[in-house]
């Protein structure tokens, strides 16, 4: 049987959680209050980009990883009007 959780007496990093085989980190923007996660298949990794993220928010340099992802559509509409 697979084990379901950290060997008893493990202590487990607050925001980082084990989902079967990898770890999910998750934090909540103070701002917005939106939730942002990710998955590692390791948890020393899964804590450190965790802490790397609350780091950027404490210093004010966080990026919004969706505000780059902007449809080919989009841009491409976009791209034309400016064409005129």
């Amino acid at each position: 049987m697979a084990s379901t959780g950290p060997p008893p007496g493990t202590l487990m990093a607050e925001g980082v959680t084990r989902r079967g085989d990898s770890w999910r980190a998750r934090y909540r923007h103070p701002g917005t209050g939106r939730q942002h996660q990710r998955t590692f298949d390791k948890q020393v990794d899964a804590v450190r980009w965790r802490r790397q993220q609350l780091d950027a928010l404490d210093r004010g340099r966080w990026v919004d990883p969706e505000a780059g992802k902007v449809s080919f559509l989009s841009y491409f509409e976009a791209w034309g009007r400016d064409q005129l």
